[in-house]
């Protein structure tokens, strides 16, 4: 048993040697992994702040604090802006993982995480947490931000400075932000999410949500996924909430507690038309007469209305439906009526005329030879009988 005990340790000495890696007291390092290098240091045991310099050969790519139970205070990571990210391995992408013990809290300051650009994912589990205004701006872009179990507070500017967009460089271009399985305190800020629009995926599961805010993600027009499943929401969601949400392609509703109306069953017709896929059984919570119908079964028997014209092409005129060559008909039969009525006033006009007669036109002739115009005519007869009798 001796020798087999000095033969592991040998064994797993060796192993240290060979692979040459440095990190500071309360770390190990692993590479069980694939071909990722995983550095693990417990929270209590690793004196803070953590120093670029005390890891080599290889590189921190992938830090993972356990057992957290109290401060990360400003500067917990320091030199860690002169990692050479040329020799980064392209199998995950550069991460940092905040592990809490049960129960364990861990308080945060906006500086916290400086120096720590080169990070590109971040998740912190099972912790009591109040995240500050800024706390992530000095990641600048994240792939992939996860924050799960414990209880989380949010501040109105907890996403100031951090853009969360898919990063394709390395492995899995996400650009999701997952916040599931804890107590949600406070429930959301107003404008929390809006800094970070370029968010393709978001996921808001389990966290008590009995209600959802008309606003809450309307600044996210980047979103193309969506998910509130594992929340009881009540009753419905407010008319206006994909406004903004053109990209959206995903909805997660399961779990939602929908009460079947027409009003409240929106949603249903508007996911259609805006080719929204719904995952998970949308049902009906109530009225009890309901409970338990698919919405989509509900809406179309309840609320669709139908045209008396049903397939047939027309014009529905109150409970009747005029098909449209019956329109054309008419219409035709009206064109030609006041054809027809032109025609006898023309008809009608005509006949007048002629039976009035020819129209009689009087024309004044010339005047006889050597009459003047005007009404001399008398004058030159008394000249022509004073000629007759002799006269001069």
């Amino acid at each position: 048993m001796a020798f087999g005990n000095c033969a592991l340790f040998f064994f797993w000495s060796l192993i240290i040697v060979v692979n040459g890696a440095n990190f500071p007291t309360g770390c190990s390092y692993h590479d069980e992994v694939d071909s990722v290098h995983l550095y693990k240091c417990t929270f209590g045991s690793v004196t803070l702040p953590l120093t670029y310099s005390t890891f080599s050969d290889p590189l921190p790519q992938w830090i993972q604090i356990t057992k957290i139970n109290g401060n990360m205070n400003a500067g917990s990571f320091t030199g860690f802006g002169s990692y050479d990210t040329t020799k980064l391995s392209h199998d995950k992408n550069p991460t940092l993982q905040l592990f809490c013990t049960t129960g364990g809290s861990l308080n945060l300051q906006s500086t916290s995480f400086n120096t720590l650009g080169y990070i590109q994912e971040v998740e912190i589990s099972n912790c009591n947490v109040n995240l500050p205004a800024n706390v992530f701006s000095p990641f600048g872009t994240l792939n992939r931000l996860t924050i799960s179990g414990g209880t989380l507070t949010l501040n109105a500017a907890t996403f100031e400075g951090l853009t969360i967009a898919p990063i394709d460089k390395y492995a899995d271009a996400a650009g999701e932000l997952t916040i599931k399985d804890l107590t949600l305190s406070g429930g959301f800020p107003a404008n929390v999410f809006t800094p970070i629009n370029q968010t393709r995926s978001i996921r808001v599961e389990n966290v008590g949500l009995t209600s959802i805010a008309e606003t809450v993600f309307s600044s996210n027009t980047g979103l193309h996924s969506l998910s509130l499943k594992g929340n009881s929401i009540v009753d419905t969601i407010p008319t206006t909430f994909f406004k903004g949400l053109d990209g959206l392609v995903i909805f997660d509703q399961t779990s939602f507690q929908w009460t079947c109306t027409c009003d409240n069953v929106w949603w249903w017709p508007k996911a259609s038309l805006k080719n929204i896929t719904i995952q998970g059984a949308a049902i009906c919570s109530g009225p009890a007469d309901v409970a338990g119908t698919l919405v989509g079964k509900y809406y179309d028997q309840n609320c669709v209305t139908s045209s008396v014209c049903g397939d047939t092409m027309g014009v529905a005129i109150g409970s009747t439906c005029l098909p449209l060559g019956h329109l054309v008909g008419f219409g035709l039969i009206f064109v030609m009526l006041i054809i027809c009525i032109v025609s006898l006033a023309c008809i009608l006009h005509m006949r007048k005329n002629a039976l009035a007669g020819p129209v009689k036109k009087t024309r004044k002739g010339p005047p006889p030879p050597g009459a003047k115009k005007g009404g001399g005519g008398g004058g030159g007869g008394e000249k022509k009988q004073r000629r007759g009798s002799g006269w001069v």
